[in-house]
C-alpha cells in the first residue's frame, strides 16, 4: 500500500526564534562557513540576529518540514518589493537529502507567496552552490545570469519566477494547494484536537495514494473503460508534426499516435513482431527485405495502405526530405536503392550494401507510413499538422509551440501484437499542451488540470504521490547524453584534451545531485539498455588522471586555474537545448567539475531549431545531446564519417570497419562483437564524452491507467484509459 510506510510530514509555520528553526540556522551556518569562509559561530550569529519581522506575516514567512516531530527541511521568504517575494534560507538536513524535500519546501513557499498576493519570486544563491542552481532550474526558475559563463567569484546567481504565469492561463499553481505536503500546522496553534485531525488527514492521504498507485496497471481500477480525453503536458514543443522528421522525445510522443510501422518491437523481449506487415523475408546478405502487408488497412483519408505506399514513403524520405530534414529516417535508409511493388500487398525494399539494422528500423516511428497526400508534400508543408497516417489517432488541431489535439480513429483494427488489446484506442482523444516550466507542470497535475506530464523530476514524486499520482519511468536505449566535440576546430582538436574530459566528469554526482535514483550514470558510449552494449572501464571519474593527461600534454594552469598552452586558453563552448528538463542543471554542475581540472566550459543554451541548424552547419565547439534507439546501429547514425558526423571527423580505419561490418551480419553474437569494438573506438578517439543515461519520467494522475512505453522508451497511448470518478 503506497503511502502507508512513508513518514508523515508536517509543515510548521514558525518565527525565527522558535526552537524548531534552530537546526535550520545552525546547518546553514556550517554550510556557509565551509563554502565561503568565516566561522560557523559568526555565520549563526548573523543569521539568528537578522530582523525576525522580515520573515513574519504579513509580508514574510518561515516554514519547517517536520518528520516525526524533527526538522528535516525548511525555508523562508520576505518582501522584495510590492509585487515580489524573495526566497531565503532554503535548507535540507544532510541526512535527508535526495528525497525531494527541497522541492516540497519550494512548493509550499510558492503557494504561500501566491496566497499573499505576490506576483513573482526573486532569489539569489551562492556562486559555489551548483546543486542549488540545479534545484531552482529544475523547479522552473529563470536564471538572470549568463548560463554560458562560469560562476564569477563573489557574484551571487539570481533567479526569478512568476507565481501566476500569464502566457498560459490554463495552467497555474492554485494558492490553496499544498502540493503533496502533509497537514500545514501553525506552530502556535497545535492543540490535541488538531493533532487528531492530522492523523485522520494523513490516513486519508495514504489511502488515496494507495488507490492511485495500484491503478497504474489497471489492477484495482476494474476493466478498461473507453472514453475521455487525456490532458498531457509536454516539457518542450514538438519540432514538427511529421513522424519522419521527428527527433525529440516530446515530438515522437505526439507523432507516434498517428502512424503505424511495418513492424513493431516488443518492449519486453526486443523481438521484431508484425504490424502493418503480416510477414517478411530477408535475403542472406541483408540487402533485400520483402514485406507482405495486411489486407484491409487504410489511412485516415480512406485510401488503402499498399506496397505503393511503402515505396512512396521511403522514396520521399530519401529524395524529398533527405538527411538534413530527417536525419534519423535517412540514416535508417542508408544505401537505399528503391522499393519494388511486387503486387499491391508485397513490397521489396533493396539496398546497395548489407543493411542488417533495417528490420529493426522498420519498427520506428520515423519509418511509419503516411498517405500519398502527405508524402507528396514538401518538407516544410509536412510539418503543419495535416499528416495522414493509418494510426489509432488522427490530428484534429496543430498549433506550433502551443498545443496539439488528436482524436481516436473509428474503425481502427490492425494494432500491433505488442499492444495490450485489440480494436480501437480507448481514449476519445489527447490534448497535448506545451508547458515548459517544471513547477507549473507539477502544480497543474496535482490540481487536476493535467492528467500526465513529461519530465517529472525526482523531487516531484512526493508531490505527485501525495495527490494520488505517481511517476512512471523507464530508461532509454541508444546513446546516453554526452558531449560531442567538434574535432575540426579549437582546443578540442587536441586528442589529449578530449581524452582528459572523460575521467574529469563525476557522473554519479550528476545523477545524485540533479536527477535521482531513476537515472543511471553513463558507463559506455551506448546506454545500458541497448542491444550490443558493453561497459567501458575508462568511463570512470578520476580527476587526478584527467589532470595528469593535461599536464603531460603541456596544458599548464594559469593564475585563475584555467590551463593554457602556447598562449591558448583551454576553453570551449557547449551548444545545447532544453530537450530534457535536466540538461541545464546537469551542464552547470559539469561545468564546475571541468573547472576543477582546469578546463573552462562555456554553456550555450539555444532553441531546438537553432541547435539543429548549428549542428548541421558544424557551427559549434561541442554539442550536448542524446539519441534514442533500441539498436546498436545508433553508433553508425551518430559517428560514421558518412553519417551525421557532428564530430566533423575524417577517416578512422578501425571504427569505420566496425560500423560497416555490423551492418553485414544478422548473426547476433558476431554483430555484438563489432558493436563492442565500435563503442571502444568512439571513446578512444574522443568522439563522445558520456555523462548520464536518459530515463523517461512521466508524472501521471491516479486516473491514468495502462500508460505504457514502447521498446524505445517512448509513450504508447493506444492502451491508455481514464478511470474518472
Amino acid at each position: 500500500m503506497v503511502g502507508s510506510d512513508r513518514p508523515q510530514l508536517e509543515v510548521a509555520r514558525v518565527d525565527q526564534g522558535d526552537p524548531l528553526a534552530r537546526p535550520l540556522l545552525a546547518a546553514l551556518a556550517i554550510e556557509y562557513s565551509t563554502r565561503y569562509g568565516g566561522t560557523a559561530d559568526q555565520m549563526y550569529s548573523a543569521l539568528s540576529t537578522h530582523p525576525a519581522e522580515e520573515f513574519a506575516p504579513p509580508h514574510g514567512g518561515l516554514i519547517v518540514l517536520l518528520e516525526n516531530g524533527e526538522p528535516v527541511a525548511g525555508g523562508a521568504f520576505r518582501r522584495h518589493d510590492e509585487q515580489t517575494a524573495e526566497l531565503k534560507r532554503i535548507w535540507t538536513s544532510t541526512s535527508h537529502r535526495r528525497r525531494g524535500l527541497a522541492r516540497r519546501v519550494l512548493a509550499e513557499l510558492e503557494s504561500e507567496i501566491a496566497a499573499r498576493g505576490y506576483e513573482s519570486i526573486h532569489l539569489t544563491t551562492g556562486w559555489r552552490r551548483p546543486e542549488a542552481v540545479g534545484l531552482y532550474l529544475a523547479a522552473g526558475y529563470t536564471p538572470l545570469f549568463d548560463p554560458a559563463a562560469p560562476p564569477a567569484e563573489g557574484v551571487p546567481r539570481a533567479f526569478r519566477k512568476t507565481t501566476r504565469p500569464t502566457d498560459r492561463p490554463t495552467f497555474f499553481l492554485p494558492a490553496h494547494t499544498h502540493l503533496g505536503v502533509d497537514p500545514v500546522i501553525d506552530r502556535h496553534q497545535r492543540t490535541p484536537a488538531v493533532r487528531a485531525a492530522i492523523g485522520l488527514v494523513a490516513l486519508t492521504t495514504a489511502l488515496t495514494a494507495c488507490g492511485g498507485a495500484a491503478g497504474s496497471a489497471g489492477a484495482d481500477a476494474g476493466p478498461a473503460q473507453p472514453g475521455g480525453t487525456l490532458n498531457y503536458g509536454l516539457s518542450t514543443a514538438p519540432t514538427c508534426s511529421d513522424p519522419a522528421q521527428a527527433g525529440t522525445n516530446q515530438t515522437i510522443y505526439v507523432t507516434r499516435a498517428v502512424v503505424d510501422s511495418l513492424t513493431d518491437q516488443d518492449p519486453d523481449t526486443g523481438e521484431i513482431v508484425p504490424w502493418l506487415a503480416e510477414k517478411w523475408e530477408t535475403d542472406a546478405d541483408a540487402t533485400s527485405f520483402t514485406f507482405t502487408l495486411k489486407d484491409g488497412v487504410s489511412f485516415s483519408d480512406g485510401t488503402p495502405v499498399t506496397a505503393q505506399s511503402v515505396k512512396n514513403n521511403f522514396d520521399a524520405i530519401v529524395g524529398t526530405l533527405g538527411a538534413a530534414k530527417a536525419p534519423l529516417a535517412a540514416s535508417y535508409l542508408a544505401g537505399y536503392v528503391g522499393t519494388t511493388v511486387v503486387d499491391p500487398r508485397t513490397a521489396q525494399v533493396t539496398f546497395s550494401s548489407p543493411n542488417a539494422q533495417f528490420l529493426q528500423a522498420s519498427a520506428t516511428s520515423q519509418l511509419g507510413l503516411q498517405a500519398d497526400a502527405t508524402t507528396s508534400l514538401s518538407a516544410e508543408d509536412r510539418c503543419q499538422g495535416g499528416n495522414i497516417g493509418s494510426g489509432p489517432f488522427t490530428y484534429t488541431d496543430y498549433q506550433q509551440d502551443r498545443s496539439v489535439s488528436v482524436a481516436r480513429r473509428a474503425g481502427y483494427s490492425w494494432g500491433s501484437p505488442a499492444f495490450g488489446h485489440t480494436g480501437e484506442a480507448y481514449l476519445d482523444g489527447i490534448e497535448f499542451t506545451v508547458v515548459p516550466e517544471s513547477g507549473v507542470r507539477t502544480g497543474s497535475l496535482s490540481s487536476g488540470q493535467l492528467d500526465a506530464v513529461s519530465d517529472a523530476l525526482p523531487q516531484d514524486a512526493p508531490t505527485l504521490e501525495a495527490a494520488g499520482g505517481r511517476v512512471l519511468t523507464t530508461s532509454n536505449p541508444g546513446t546516453p547524453f554526452g558531449i560531442a566535440p567538434n574535432v575540426s576546430r579549437g582546443v578540442l582538436a587536441d586528442p589529449d584534451v578530449r581524452r582528459a574530459l572523460v575521467p574529469a566528469i563525476d557522473r554519479q554526482q550528476l545523477v545524485d545531485t540533479v536527477l535521482g535514483p531513476n537515472f543511471l550514470p553513463a558507463t559506455s558510449t551506448l546506454a545500458s539498455r541497448t542491444p550490443g552494449y558493453v561497459s567501458l572501464p575508462a568511463v570512470t571519474f578520476d580527476a587526478a588522471a584527467s589532470r595528469t593527461v593535461l599536464d603531460r600534454a603541456g596544458w599548464v594552469p594559469a593564475a585563475d586555474g584555467i590551463r593554457e598552452k602556447d598562449g591558448q586558453r583551454l576553453s570551449f563552448s557547449i551548444l545545447f537545448s532544453a530537450v530534457f528538463a535536466g540538461n541545464q542543471a546537469i551542464l552547470e554542475l559539469l561545468q564546475q567539475q571541468l573547472r576543477d581540472v582546469g578546463v573552462d566550459a562555456r554553456l550555450e543554451l539555444t532553441s531546438v531549431p537553432e541547435s539543429i541548424a548549428r549542428q548541421n552547419a558544424g557551427d559549434f565547439d561541442a554539442t550536448y545531446y542524446n539519441s534514442t534507439r533500441a539498436d546498436g546501429d545508433i553508433l553508425r547514425t551518430s559517428f560514421a564519417a558518412d553519417g551525421r558526423n557532428l564530430n566533423q571527423r575524417g577517416p578512422i580505419a578501425d571504427l569505420d570497419a566496425s560500423l560497416t561490418d555490423q551492418l553485414r551480419t544478422t548473426d547476433t553474437t558476431q554483430r555484438g562483437e563489432y558493436l563492442a569494438n565500435a563503442q571502444q573506438q568512439v571513446l578512444d578517439n574522443g568522439l563522445w564524452i558520456p555523462t548520464i543515461e536518459l530515463s523517461q519520467a512521466v508524472g501521471a494522475s491516479s486516473a491514468v491507467q495502462d500508460q505504457r512505453f514502447d521498446a524505445s522508451a517512448r509513450l504508447q497511448f493506444f492502451d491508455t484509459w481514464l478511470s474518472r470518478s
